[in-house]
């Protein structure tokens, strides 16, 4: 393997593939090809890019591709300008013993790890290992690849290693791996295992390439077992620390990593399985589902309450809603009304919904459906079942609209609002400016008798040579009691 490694005349780039031809890989002989994935390249600089520290944790989401990666170092350190005068690794499968790359000689020795010691103690050694504590009395760089599971890798932080998280696949991942190295997998079926398992190339390939025979259903009996054994209890142990927790949640929680391989939250491995989870929790402990909500936060606790909502709507009863609305500055809450929804037995998804129509693509009645993904409409949901609007004896008082609201309401009834009237005599900015108006008319009735006895020379003033109205020169609107002619 080491002979074809180095006759490699260039390395493959992300989404490309490594082949070895005839030669098949040490630790997985049933395979002979290699899918980089577009995270190996820049895992491999986190390794190498500073001289220090030299103790190297790599870990992540159990089936992601770690073990993968450990050929992807070989092939990189064969080709490096100065390459490493000794590589040694150890597999979990073979307990005790370690192999020894010599570069000098291109030979490959195998024998306990202790027969290693020696060539260990030399810091241009690179000291790789899967699965399995390595020894930490020695000087060479040493990277571990494992499972989050902190008994293997407890003694290493107490050195102060560094711990890296390598990311879980995207589904276009899947699917050009699939192409190249995964042929005997339909697409179709691909994409369904990636809507349930998540990024796992474990399940989403491996698995369904390994049991040709079987469909979808007998596929994800395994995850259906992982969330029938999965309790409140223990999920809430992994969130608190996926490490320690048990190794079931690790087929419910997936880690998100950064752009610099940290840790930055975890998530629900796919929609279905929130619901599924929730919907347990809901029939069987539906108090340790509320603690759990409570403890969580960020996207797995809005991923929680989505499916407890579905999970709590689709068993139909009577609600309470109000509709909202708000913005940076201002929350408006509208009318509460009661809504009553028939009991659905059965869930249906539905991919797309046009942005033209508000009504799903089809309803059936007792049938719970709710969008899966795709739109802009991507939050709403459609419960089959005619909901019964309830009238209510008393209708609760809406909350008081904010200042930027009135000034809203009020321009577009044309009024303008008290704070920003304006120096209009023509309008009244309020009705009590109204009424102050009409008051000041009744109260001058000597200044309303000199009005009317100037209306004949204000007449006389107002006529041209030929005896026609005038416009206005200023272009300004007339007053209600204008001519015609003069109204704008």
């Amino acid at each position: 393997m080491m002979e074809a490694l180095r006759s490699v005349q260039v390395l493959p780039g992300p989404g490309e593939v490594l082949k070895l031809g005839a030669i098949s890989f040490v630790l997985h002989p049933e395979y002979d090809a290699l899918f980089v994935r577009e995270c190996y390249p820049h895992l491999f600089e986190a390794l190498v890019c500073k001289p220090e520290p030299t103790l190297y944790i790599v870990t992540g989401t159990p089936g992601i591709g770690k073990s993968w990666f450990f050929y992807y170092i070989l092939a990189r350190l064969l080709k490096s300008t100065q390459p490493p005068p000794f590589i040694v690794w150890e597999h979990m499968t073979v307990p005790n013993m370690a192999w020894c790359y010599t570069h000098e000689t291109g030979e490959v020795f195998k024998g306990e790890r202790t027969s290693f010691d020696d060539v260990l103690m030399n810091r241009a050694t690179w000291y790789i290992t899967d699965g399995v504590p390595p020894m930490l009395n020695c000087l060479a760089r040493t990277v571990l690849l494992t499972p989050p599971d902190r008994k293997i890798y407890k003694e290493m932080l107490k050195q102060s290693a560094s711990l890296l998280y390598m990311p879980c696949w995207e589904l276009g991942e899947l699917l050009a791996c699939r192409r190249l190295l995964y042929g005997t997998v339909d697409e179709t079926l691909a994409k369904e295992l990636y809507q349930h398992y998540g990024g796992v190339a474990r399940f989403v390939l491996q698995l369904p390439k390994a049991n040709p025979s079987k469909g979808l259903d007998k596929l994800l009996e395994e995850l259906h077992e992982a969330v029938a054994s999965c309790d409140t209890d223990q999920l809430r142990m992994s969130v608190g620390s996926i490490s320690t927790g048990p190794d079931v949640s690790h087929m419910l929680l997936h880690i998100v990593a950064d752009e610099n391989f940290k840790m930055q939250h975890l998530v629900f491995a796919s929609k279905w399985v929130a619901e599924e989870f929730v919907k347990e929790a809901v029939h069987y402990e539906l108090q340790g589902l509320v603690s759990l909500l409570v403890s969580t936060s960020g996207a797995l606790k809005r991923t929680i309450y989505e499916a407890a909502v579905h999970a709590v709507l689709s068993k139909g009863g009577r609600f309470t809603a109000a509709p909202i609305s708000y913005d940076r500055e201002s929350f408006w809450r509208g009318i509460e009304e009661a809504l009553e929804f028939v009991p659905c037995t059965k869930q249906a998804f539905f991919e797309d919904l046009p942005d033209t129509t508000d009504t799903p693509p089809y309803v059936v009645e007792g049938v719970y459906a709710q969008l899966q993904a795709g739109t802009k409409r991507g939050a709403e949901m459609f419960l089959a079942g005619e909901a019964q609007k309830l009238a209510r004896t008393e209708q609760p008082e809406p909350a008081p609209p904010t200042q930027q609201q009135a000034q809203k309401l009020a321009r577009a009834k044309g009024v303008v609002p008290a704070a920003n009237a304006r120096a209009d005599k023509a309008q009244p900015a309020n009705d009590a400016a109204a009424k102050k108006a009409a008051a000041g008319k009744d109260k001058g009735k000597q200044e309303a008798k000199r009005k009317e006895e100037a209306k004949p020379k204000e007449k006389a003033k107002g006529k041209g040579k030929e005896g026609k109205p005038a416009q206005p020169a200023d272009g300004a609107a007339a007053s209600k009691g204008a001519p015609p002619s003069l109204r704008r």
